[in-house]
């Protein structure tokens, strides 16, 4: 089952948290208590048609690291689902051979499925190993090699789990792909965190009490609605596997802890050690490189990452 839970800090270590948390297609919780201090909200993604400068960062991604039968992990996001073309145009060409994907959720899954990309017959193993692996991230912050996945709630919920558990543990190389208008100086704006649903509101307090002052919590709603009441709790979003997802909203000054600007990974810490908090949308660390998708051109950016880039 490729839905497990992981406990996932700083160093990219993922040490299992299994004993409660696996719950593929857990449909059964529906009883929620009323929220003390949870935002509701969802975010809303406009479709649109690909830009140029987009489809040439797919092709640029595709010339600079993919290679025949190679295993591939396939990420989401609008540049992720452009390379996944690129690589069935490719393979249907003859272009590349051999090359098998493996998914991260269910909509790089259909991609892969529609662009005409096999998947790895062992893709449901979490301890396959893969060639090299791509995702678009919401924000990076290339002097810290540091950046964030599962921001976006269209066209569903993020499978943030799985998508992190390939950055970290399966993908031997793991490249972010990234808007120019995404890269950033500081990290802001939303940081999803995991959680587990049968401790949710007391998770979600421990949290914001953490972060008061500094940012706002809010927990997140299935896609569609918006619930901008604070002690509204109509439709939020419990995963297959039996977790809430909230949204820590820092301002334009960018991740802060008790009023002071700090490391992320301080922070991270500071998170993991709450009771209930699975994991973090937070990558520090992990890419080799980033391949920014700019109008200007696509860029090559390399990181500082757990291993050398090759």
């Amino acid at each position: 089952c490729p839905a497990v839970t992981m406990h996932l800090h700083k160093e990219g270590v993922l040490a299992s948290r299994m004993h409660r948390h696996c719950r593929a297609f857990c449909g059964k919780q529906q009883a929620h208590a009323q929220p003390r201090l949870i935002r509701c909200a969802a975010t809303t993604t406009p479709i649109h048609q690909p830009k140029a400068y987009q489809r040439e960062a797919a092709k640029f991604f595709v010339d600079s690291f993919i290679r025949d039968n190679q295993t591939v992990g396939l990420g989401t996001g609008e540049l992720s689902s452009l390379v996944i073309e690129e690589i069935g145009t490719r393979l249907a060409t003859g272009v590349l051979k051999g090359v098998k994907g493996v998914s991260t959720g269910d909509v790089s899954a259909s991609e892969a499925a529609f662009h005409g990309v096999p998947l790895h017959p062992s893709s449901d193993d979490i301890d396959l190993q893969v060639d090299i692996a791509f995702d678009q991230v919401n924000q990076l912050d290339v002097a810290q090699s540091a950046c964030i996945l599962g921001v976006g709630s269209e066209p569903r919920q993020p499978q943030l789990l799985q998508q992190l558990l390939m950055a970290q543990k399966q993908a031997r190389q793991w490249i972010a792909l990234v808007e120019k208008a995404d890269v950033v100086q500081r990290l802001r704006g939303n940081l999803p965190v995991v959680i587990d649903h049968e401790t949710w509101e007391e998770t979600a307090e421990e949290v914001d009490d953490l972060v008061v002052g500094d940012a706002e919590v809010w927990r997140r709603s299935e896609p569609g609605t918006l619930q901008p009441d604070a002690s509204a709790s109509e439709n939020p979003y419990v995963s297959e596997e039996g977790h809430n997802i909230i949204d820590i909203q820092y301002g334009s000054d960018g991740v802060m802890l008790f009023g002071e600007p700090v490391e992320y990974e301080s922070v991270d810490s500071e998170l993991m050690e709450i009771v209930g908090v699975i994991a973090t949308g937070w990558l520090i660390g992990v890419a080799h490189a980033a391949v920014v998708a700019a109008p200007a051109g696509p860029e090559l950016v390399p990181l500082v990452s757990q291993g050398p880039l090759v």
